[in-house]
Parts: C-alpha cells; structure tokens; sequence
C-alpha cells in the first residue's frame, strides 16, 4: 500500500521508488502457508495489489538471487528489476562467543517461529530416530518458539513419546546471542522445497556471527552465502534420517575434540 501512495508523489519529484519487499505478502500468506485459499477474493486481492506495487516500483528488493528470481516469475517483472540484498545481521548484537559451551551432552538449538518454513517436523522425526539408537552421541534439544504449528507440534512430540527436551516459548532478541553462545549446535530450516529453499533466514546469519556450528537444509539459497564444511552441515529439505546422521556424526566430532571452540565458521 505504501508504494501504490507513494508512487505518484515519486513520479512528480522523478525520483526512483525502491522497495525493500524482504518476501512477497501474497507468497507467505497464500503458498507458504496456506491461510488464505489461492481461489478466494482475498487472496486474489492480496495478488493484484502486490503485483500493482512491484510494477510501480522502480526496483525490488528480496533476500536471496533465488528468491528474487521467483518473485519475478511470480509478478511478471523483468528479471533486472528485482535484485537480492543478503539480510546480514547487527554485529553489536549477536557478537562473536569468546567461550565454548558448558562439558557435557551436545545442546541441539531450535528457535524460531512455528511456520510450515521451518520444518519442525521433520526435525521432531529426526529426534525420534536418534532417541531409538541407544549407541548415538548423548544430545539434549532445546525448542524455542511459538506459532502457527505449535499445537501440532507439542502433539507430534508426545505421540512419539520424545523425552529430554527443553521447550521455551520465548525469548528475548537481546537474550538470543546468549542463548546461541550456550548450544552446542544450532538449527535452521528444513521443509522440503518451495519458500524454505529461497530463503536464508536470519537465524542463520546470527548462528554465523556468534561462531555455532549448523545444520540446516541445502539448497541453491543457502550455497549462495554458506560452503558445506566442518561447522557447516547442508542435508537435503525433508530428510529426518540425514539430519539425524549430520546430528549424530557433527555431535561425535565435537566429543571428540573436547569443545566446539575447535570449530571454527
């Protein structure tokens, strides 16, 4: 909306109207996650008043060259149009940790919020395979989040009869640094396909900058920022068994060299 006001004003002065879209409105509440239904008035609405900004628009913003190349498609915008700005993050917060994680089980971290973008399932599974091989690494998960799937979730986690786990509904930003520094390993995204292999989402850039190890899905949008190595594990999106195996074989490695200050990002 504040394109479609801002536009005529911008036309007067020939000044160029740039806008930072960061994810199309439309893509979020209709595809990904299925709020509003692709055939009703309001989500066709929500269409044609995204694409009317993105053409008025001189220039668009997205976070990733993979997801600025699918906003085009999905707008019908020339591909030099739209152009990908990385998210990054703010140094003075998520600063690099001088120290490693307390001794003991590896603290496996989640957060974020419960969206169909994040997988949540599919590392709940990968629990459960772990909890089944009796010889794996001793892990302890911390969950932080809430949101949309949250219910499903919480079900989802007692129907497989999961124990040791942490579940923390929220958390203050100025408290996430501490809470990375304090994980062992940290999590990203790992639904198959669709939004979650455009995007990179912050936590990534802020599990980075505080030095933790990852493990999150590959995908094109992911290569675009990350190299798979040592502290980097890329696994395929919706694939409980080898995120279980990069979980188990990243735990090993840690044990084995007595703390994760070893690892570097």
């Amino acid at each position: 909306i504040d394109i479609l006001l801002l536009w005529p004003f911008a036309r007067l002065r020939r000044a160029r109207l740039v806008w930072d879209m960061f994810l199309s409105a439309y893509d979020t509440a209709v595809i990904d996650r299925r709020l509003l239904r692709r055939e009703g008035i309001a989500a066709r609405l929500l269409f044609r008043i995204e694409r009317m900004a993105a053409r008025a628009a001189d220039l668009v913003l997205l976070d990733t060259t993979e997801h600025a190349r699918y906003v085009a498609g999905l707008f019908a915008l020339h591909p030099a149009k739209v152009r990908p700005v990385w998210v990054g993050v703010e140094e003075a917060t998520f600063a690099r940790a001088a120290d490693p994680p307390a001794p003991g089980p590896a603290r496996v971290l989640f957060y974020g919020q419960f969206i169909p973008l994040h997988g949540l399932d599919v590392i709940i599974e990968a629990m459960a395979l772990l909890q089944r091989h009796q010889d794996e690494p001793p892990m302890r998960f911390i969950l932080v989040g809430s949101g949309q799937e949250r219910a499903r979730i919480d079900r989802l986690i007692e129907a497989r009869g999961l124990f040791g786990i942490e579940r923390i509904e929220w958390v203050d930003y100025a408290q996430l640094q501490n809470l990375i520094a304090d994980a062992s390993i940290c999590l990203g995204v790992f639904a198959p396909g669709g939004k979650a292999a455009r995007v990179v989402p912050n936590k990534v850039y802020q599990i980075l900058a505080v030095g933790r190890p990852l493990v999150t899905m590959d995908s094109p949008a992911i290569r675009e920022v990350v190299t798979p190595g040592p502290s980097v594990r890329l696994v395929p999106g919706g694939d409980a068994k080898a995120l279980a195996t990069a979980l188990s074989q990243l735990a090993s490695d840690l044990a084995s060299i007595g703390s994760a200050r070893s690892v570097h990002v």
